[in-house]
């Protein structure tokens, strides 16, 4: 591919600005508003803008060449960052500039706390726009007025995808004002923390209902629906889907995290996936559907031949759930990953021999498996040790080291010796001497591990010696996290500072996390840090500092030392 020619710099004062225009071309060029007649660059290359990404603060002096560039864009993706209050008169100027482009296909808001006039002259520029993708994604330092922002929706006449993740916005105004009932066209829909009121809102039914058939994501996340709120989003939707050929809707995405949605809420979220038939993810997290997992799990009949992503992690479903699941999704070729959590006295083994029966053997791509906050005995352990030992597709497992799991530690891993995996997480990791070792042998035998990370792990006497020697004499392991580890003491960290610091030739990424560290501790770390310094691979350390000023200086004169090698951070954690 030829080349495009460097350009020179500019010394004019737009080399001041924190963020300036850049551009990704057809050719993937970066080119920059700092260089000298960027535009003419650009026809000289003979290249075709397609995104444009600045800070607003970076338009007002360099209008006339915004606009000389905008012309030459084929699919123009604007996404503008740090707007403020104060900014509003270069929204202005950015409207007049982008006024007459018909190219415009997506326009991003980023980390932006933008005022009720600078909404408004938005709307002005998007409105006569087609067939757009908006993403609003605003500060969340205060809430974002929901009047303004439903107003810019109001003057939309198509929209493909709308964004508005990451906002906290006035729950005054219901969600059914912000949906139009000519976006026929509408794919994408996104929103979270909105926590309005559902009850009897017939108004949203109906605009769920105008723009069903052609939605292909869904993600309603931290907008605690509740199992009311849960009912009307999905009774919209299938009073959409009645008009549609066979009753069926289109969704690919399905993600409705942190609801508050119980037993019956689950009962309407198996209807939704019933009647979508080409699923390819389904992320329904943090919601205690309890028993309504039985009813959930046969409607994935439906989608098992597309179904790629299951994640049911903190929905702690029963073992009939997890049974109902695993023959819905028996012998999937396009499953891939499965994240799944329960706990009960009763029935574990019949939930994982399901697991090892239905997904380990008979499903042939299944990469990862996070089932690492389920409470497994021993009998139930033993049934995965079947699994993993016949399984040729795992690259990621996570599990959960207590009870019955920590036992069979030892079979559990040589079951697991053949996957080459490359992320390992052991979570509750209540083990003894000889688990430690056997998960220091899995290291050393394992030529793929990438990463490893042990979480609420109580190390015994001789366990953190048998993981960090093996760490540091391992080829492969980049990252290692050391979660809430209990009974942590100075020699720990020492260790880690001796052997995975100082000796280990592949780590990158280290994370220590939610740990007390010492005095001593700190010191070994500052000393170790200081050691390689530009001589290991290691680029980067997360560390917890727990109240204590003479450890924080300790580490932030460490920090200082190796700054431009690595990166050191730093977070102030208080145990109370």
């Amino acid at each position: 591919m030829e080349e495009v020619p460097p350009i020179s710099q500019s010394e004019s004062t737009l080399t001041a600005a924190t963020n300036m225009l850049s551009f990704a071309t057809n050719r993937r060029r970066p080119f920059d508003l700092s260089t000298k007649s960027p535009a003419k660059a650009l026809m000289l290359a003979g290249a075709e803008i397609e995104r444009v990404s600045f800070s607003f603060g970076s338009i007002l002096g360099s209008l006339s060449e915004f606009r000389e560039i905008i012309r030459f864009s084929s699919s123009l993706t604007l996404i503008a960052r740090n707007i403020t209050e104060e900014e509003s008169l270069i929204v202005s100027k950015l409207a007049s500039a982008v006024g007459s482009v018909k190219s415009l296909r997506k326009f991003i808001v980023r980390d932006a706390t933008p005022s009720v006039y600078t909404l408004n002259t938005l709307a002005e520029l998007l409105g006569p726009m087609s067939d757009l993708e908006i993403s609003l994604r605003l500060s969340d330092s205060r809430k974002v007025l929901a009047a303004p922002l439903i107003d810019v929706l109001r003057k939309i006449h198509s929209l493909r995808k709308l964004d508005t993740s990451n906002n906290s916005i006035d729950d005054a105004v219901p969600l059914s004002d912000a949906l139009r009932k000519d976006w026929r066209n509408l794919q994408s829909l996104k929103i979270m923390r909105w926590n309005p009121s559902f009850a009897g809102d017939e108004a949203l039914r109906n605009s769920l209902a105008s723009v069903a058939c052609g939605l292909r994501t869904l993600e309603l996340n931290d907008d605690f629906l509740c199992d009311s709120g849960i009912a009307v989003i999905v009774d919209g939707l299938l009073r959409g889907y009645s008009s549609a050929p066979g009753g069926r809707g289109t969704l690919r995405k399905l993600k409705l995290l942190h609801n508050c949605t119980q037993e019956d809420g689950g009962i309407k979220i198996a209807q939704l996936v019933k009647s979508n038939p080409h699923l390819t993810q389904i992320n329904i997290s943090y919601n205690s559907i309890c028993s309504a997992g039985v009813a959930f799990g046969k409607s994935l009949r439906n989608c098992a031949a597309t179904l790629q992503k299951l994640k049911l992690k903190g929905c702690y479903v029963s073992s009939k759930s997890v049974v109902a699941i695993c023959h819905s999704l028996s012998g999937s070729y396009s499953l891939s990953v499965l994240n799944i959590d329960f706990k009960e006295s009763e029935g574990v083994a019949e939930a994982t021999r399901a697991i090892t029966r239905d997904l380990l053997v008979a499903a042939k791509s299944l990469r990862k498996l996070d089932i690492s906050y389920s409470s497994i005995d021993y009998p139930g352990a033993r049934e995965l040790v079947e699994g993993f030992a016949r399984n040729n597709s795992l690259r990621v497992v996570k599990f959960n080291c207590n009870m019955g799991m920590g036992t069979a530690i030892k079979e559990l891993l040589e079951a697991m010796l053949h996957l080459e995996l490359r992320k390992l997480t052991l979570t509750d990791c209540s083990i003894d001497d000889a688990g430690y070792e056997a998960v220091g042998r899995f290291i050393a035998v394992s030529p793929r591990l990438r990463e490893l990370s042990m979480q609420i792990s109580e190390f015994s006497p001789h366990g953190d010696s048998a993981i960090f020697e093996a760490v540091a004499q391992s080829r492969s392991i980049e990252k290692l996290n050391l979660q809430s580890c209990k009974m942590w003491k100075d020699k720990h960290t020492k260790h880690v500072a001796e052997w995975v610091i100082g000796k280990s030739k592949t780590i990158q990424e280290l994370g220590i996390s939610r740990i007390n560290i010492g005095v001593d501790g700190a010191n070994a770390i500052a000393k170790a840090v200081k050691d390689v310094a530009g001589k290991s691979a290691l680029r980067s350390i997360f560390l917890y500092v727990h109240n204590s000023n003479e450890v924080q200086n300790v580490l932030e004169t460490a920090r200082e030392a190796v700054e431009g090698y690595i990166c050191m951070t730093l977070y102030n954690y208080s145990l109370t």
